[in-house]
């Protein structure tokens, strides 16, 4: 990445050591060329650092599975009455006793 950078401060600095200057066009495609391959470069990194966070956790980037995880569980609404905070929900007899829900 610091190639192209290095180029650009030669080019700049060419009428310091005596060379003829480049025009604005040349500067302006230099300037071009060197966005590009920054991007390039910048978005094919992002790319090797989600895909390898991804393959390490087993997940797919900005994707929702429908299976559940390994020694998960999943509970729906029908199998299982939970409360908001994930235990079983309180049964009350006719004689009005509590009892919970046993696995």
């Amino acid at each position: 990445m610091l190639v192209p950078l290095v180029g650009g401060a030669v080019l700049g600095n060419l009428p310091r050591v005596g060379l003829p200057a480049v025009n604005t066009y040349v500067e302006l495609w230099y300037l071009r060329a060197y966005l590009a391959f920054a991007l390039i470069v910048y978005f094919r990194w992002a790319l090797l650092v989600i895909n390898s966070i991804c393959a390490y956790l087993g997940i797919n980037c900005l994707t929702i599975t429908d299976k559940a995880a390994p020694n998960q569980t999943r509970h729906t609404a029908v199998d299982d009455k939970l409360d908001v905070n994930g235990h079983a929900a309180e049964k009350r007899a006719s004689n009005g006793a509590i009892s919970h829900k046993r696995e």
